[in-house]
Parts: C-alpha cells; structure tokens; sequence
C-alpha cells in the first residue's frame, strides 16, 4: 500500500472538548459580569447537543450557556453559507478545512491573534506548529484548528470508503473482484451487457476509489517535486476523467451520477437497481446489504478498496493536519468570551472531568492507562462468579469485542433481586402499568393493576423499566417506531440450546478454515485463548443455505441469523 503524504492544508487540535479544573460554574466574568449566552453551529449529528449531557457538564464547568444549531445532513454547505450570509451572530461555528478556506475567501472571519494572545494560552499550547500554520493567511490567525494526524507506520482504519459490489451477480457472470481499472471496466461492461440494471451509480464528484487506479491519491492538494500541485493539475487527471467520461458514454455509469443525493443511491442499490454503489463508508455495507436480502434473499455484497496503480499498489492520501476548526464569524456579538470559554474547556485535566470523570470515583489509573470503576456491576458479577453462575469478563473469541461476560440468567434475576432488597427498595410483584398522570409535562403518578386491584403510586422520579418503552409513550414522550427509513423493528434474537457439542473440533474447524470466520481470520490465537467458545461464522454453509430455502427465519431477512453461541462443556 502506498500512502502519500498531503500538503499542510490541514491541520488540528484538541481544544473542542476540554476545560479547566476549578473554574466552577460561576456565571460571572472576571470583572464581575454577567457571561453571555454563547450561540454555536456546528456540523450535523445524530443527537441534540443541546441535551447531551457532556456538554451540559461542560457548561457547569466554564459557567457558559451554550446555544447549539447543526447544520444539516444534506447540502450543509448551502445551509452554512446561507447561515452566515443572512448576519446571523454565531459566536462560533465548526468548520471542515474546504469551508475553513471558502470563508476566508469570502472575508467572513475574524483574526484570532490579539484575542489568542490575551485568553487563548491553552489553545496555542493544544497544536503543533503545522496545525496553526494552516489555521493562517498572510501571517494572521482565523481558526483554532483541530489536529488529526494519521500513523503512517500503522495505517489501519486510514480508508473508510469505497465502492459496494454485489458479488452474487459477480459470481453469477464467473467474475472476480476488480482491483484496477482495466478489470473494473471489464466488469462494467459485463454487467451492462448482462443486466438490465445500472452497472456503477454514485454521488458524483471526484471518485478516490477509481482515482487511486490512475495514481491519484483522494486529497485536493498533493507535494510534487516540492511544490503544492491541486488535483486538478496532476498529469494523471486527465486520463482519469477521460476513462469516467468514457464511462458515461458508454452506458456503464448511472446517468443520474451528477444529481444523485446519498439516500437515493443507496436505494438504486439496495432495491436491484444497480451493481455497485461508490463513495460508500465501509459501515454503510451491512445495513445495506440486509435490506438488499428483503428483495433478493441470496444477495451479496464486498467493498472495493482503491485501485491499484501503476505499481500495483493504491494510492492513499492521508492528512497530517486539521480536517475541522473552530471559527469566529465577524458577525459574532461576543467574540473574546467565545475565545474564553474555548480556553477553559481546551485544559487536558478539564476534558477528563468532563468526559471520564473523578479519579477514585469513576476511573482509576493503572500503568498508565485509564481504567472505569463500575462497582455496582462488578458487585453483581463477583456474586455470580462465588456462585458459579459466571465466569466472569473472558475473551470474546468471536473478535467483535475484547471481553464478554457470560451469566445464567436465572441466577441473574436472582442475584439482582437480592441487591435490590438490600438497598432497601420494595419489590411489588405481577404489577402492571394502566395509565400516567402528567401535569405541566411532569410525570406525577402512575395507576397500577395489581392482585389487589388498582393502585396509584406517585414519585418524584420514574424509571421506565417496561422493555417497550410504554410508561415513556404513555406520558407523552415523543419516540419513533423502528428505523428511520422503513419503520422496520429489529426482531427478537432467537436462542436455542444444544447438547454434546464437541468443542475441541469446532476449535480445529475454525483454525483450519479461516475464511469462514472473518472476525478472527487475522488473529486466531483468541481460539485458543477464550475460555467460552463464541462463535461468529460458518459463512458458507449459512449463506447456502440461506439461498437454497434449507433455512428460512421468517422475519423479512432484514436481520438475518448472525451469531452461533457455543457455551462450553
């Protein structure tokens, strides 16, 4: 593999998330005013910043009140522009490094250097020299930026897209996977002459993964004989959009490539509308290829890393510098508390109160290295393991995880109960929820049917412990059935328990057919090693049968059986 190195066009630090020890929650600033409300955007999330409980304790801890606003999942660069340009007073907004240089462009951001120097000493202290300098134009400062360097000695994890195939067509035309760009057109053509679907959709834009086969490594900037050269005018460019407009012409790409949102090409995918789908992060593959099952159960799917070049290897641009910053818009009303509260969360003893928490109480320090310390759970398992009923954290030997923790569940409720009653709560058995009473959006009481009839219980505090979530829907508590996309719930996990099962030759089979464990296949030892045999595999003989109808688990394939426990002798 060979991995090029970019031009410092981007650099990081860890200011975002850290804080200092001792400021308190005071509201007041040092001359004894009152702390503006500090207003926020930053780019999308799954979840509400606003409700999110670290960053509430990171308000606690520099007395700031924090407005957040996310941009959105889609077109989040119209909508930033958008956002700035209508004078909104963001006092600060998170920026990627190709929005980082649009602003500047624009003369939208305010220098940093004054307000840095006089509050700021613990941001300039969070980056190294090539994060800064690429946080500058004509020697001022307008971004905090966050660092990010890759290990060039140990890449794993550096590529995270590429290009979804489905190999059950691939095998059905006698096809290999295609790692250049010769055999990527074969298989292009092969697809189109044989199917009556797109052979390759996409997003548009530049594609790394089709680059990579014409020496391109997936950066905007590369180091060529010691100058900064963009993308555009490499040598090799050329050549690469030649062979796509080819593409085009020929029919083998999706004539929608250029208008295509992510959602829509998904679908063209997963509904057999297409063979593969580029610019697709690695996760995206196995949702994805569970709902292609619901239409087509025998379905498969790999991921296409980047082509080789020239050499025979891909080309892999990895960035040492800041992929985001923090910016200050000449619109923001308070600028120098925004570089105050950024300096009070960037102390490295603040990100570990704020995120990990107290040393003693919630994590202990052993050669080094943090460690959580979960007594009440810790209680319940050493319970266990004196009862026999566990053998405590013992390796994972499925390779999902370091550890599990298997138990019987029987003497889980046991034990459980046990500590329930020593707390000093009271158990009411064969109780069931009839009806809340809400006042002012606050849960007062619950009715209860119990064998002595029906009951109210009022509190302060309600633990909806009901498994389907009822006393929180019942309260009037907003929530969303299944996914977003279908509504479809996961369905419940079936078990089943066998009898004279020979361990030692499951542990012989997996060694021996490596293939058919992908989990392990790079780190076998843990056969060995595990204490409790779990087991994630048996591809082949799961998917054929899958295939051939021999197996048919009856809940739409959207999640079909995954797992294959073996609990010991």
């Amino acid at each position: 593999m060979k991995i090029r190195q970019i031009a410092p066009a981007t650099a990081l630090i860890t200011s975002i998330s850290m804080i200092c020890t001792g400021c308190g929650s005071s509201n007041k600033t040092a001359d004894g005013g009152e702390k503006p409300v500090l207003k926020i955007l930053s780019k999308y999330e799954p979840f509400d910043p606003n409700t999110d409980p670290s960053v509430q304790r990171i308000s606690e801890m520099t007395g700031y009140e924090i407005e957040y606003t996310l941009l959105p999942k889609e077109n989040a660069n119209e909508k930033l522009m958008l956002e700035l340009a209508s004078g909104n007073d963001y006092d600060l907004v998170r920026v990627d490094s190709n929005q980082f240089s649009q602003l500047l462009g624009q003369n939208a951001l305010m220098p940093l250097d004054d307000l840095l120097e006089q509050y700021g000493d613990n941001i300039v202290k969070s980056g190294s020299e090539r994060a800064w300098e690429s946080a500058r134009l004509d020697g001022k400062t307008y971004g905090m930026p966050h660092e990010e360097g890759r290990d060039l000695e140990n890449p794993y994890g550096i590529n995270m897209k590429g290009i979804a195939i489905r190999t059950d067509i691939l095998d059905e035309l006698g096809l290999d996977v295609p790692n250049d760009v010769d055999s990527l057109y074969e298989t292009l053509k092969a697809i189109k002459e044989a199917k009556n679907i797109a052979p390759l959709t996409g997003l548009g834009g530049f594609e790394d993964i089709i680059g990579s086969g014409f020496d391109i490594p997936g950066a905007q900037w590369s180091i060529v004989d010691g100058k900064v050269v963009p993308r555009i005018k490499l040598p090799q460019t050329k050549e690469y959009v030649s062979f796509m407009s080819k593409l085009y012409k020929e029919g083998l790409i999706d004539p929608d490539w250029s208008f295509n949102t992510d959602e829509n090409a998904k679908q063209k995918l997963v509904s057999g509308n297409a063979a593969m789908l580029s610019q697709l992060w690695f996760w995206d593959v196995p949702t994805m290829l569970e709902s292609l099952k619901q239409n087509n159960p025998s379905a498969d799917m790999k991921y296409i890393t980047p082509l080789n070049g020239s050499d025979g290897l891909p080309n892999i641009a990895v960035s040492l510098g800041a992929g985001t910053y923090d910016v200050i818009p000449k619109t923001s009303k308070h600028a120098e508390d925004a570089i105050k509260f950024t300096n009070l969360r960037s102390d490295p003893d603040t990100f570990v109160k704020t995120y990990i928490g107290e040393e003693g109480k919630h994590y202990e320090i052993k050669d080094g290295r943090y460690y959580p310390i979960l007594p009440a759970f810790d209680e319940l398992i050493e319970r266990l393991k004196s009862m026999g009923k566990s053998p405590g954290h013992v390796i994972d030997s499925t390779g999902h995880t370091a550890t599990v923790t298997p138990f019987d569940a029987e003497a889980m409720k046991y034990v459980m109960e046990q500590m329930v009653l020593e707390s000093g709560a009271k158990i009411m058995y064969h109780a069931s929820l009839l009806n809340t009473y809400v006042e002012d959006g606050i849960l007062k009481s619950v009715e209860l049917y119990t064998k002595n009839g029906i009951i109210s219980v009022s509190g302060k505090i309600f633990v909806d412990a009901t498994g389907d979530g009822d006393l929180a829907k019942m309260s009037g508590v907003p929530f969303r059935l299944g996914d977003a996309e279908d509504d479809f719930c996961q369905p419940m996990t079936m078990n089943m328990k066998m009898g004279n099962v020979n361990i030692d030759k499951i542990r012989s089979y997996m060694k021996e057919n490596t293939a058919e464990f992908p989990g392990i296949e790079d780190k076998l030892h843990i056969v060995d090693d595990a204490q409790r045999l779990s087991v994630d595999g048996f591809v082949t003989i799961r998917n054929n049968a899958t295939a051939s109808g021999e197996l048919d688990f009856g809940r739409e394939n959207k999640q079909g059986i995954h797992y294959i426990y073996y609990r010991g002798i």
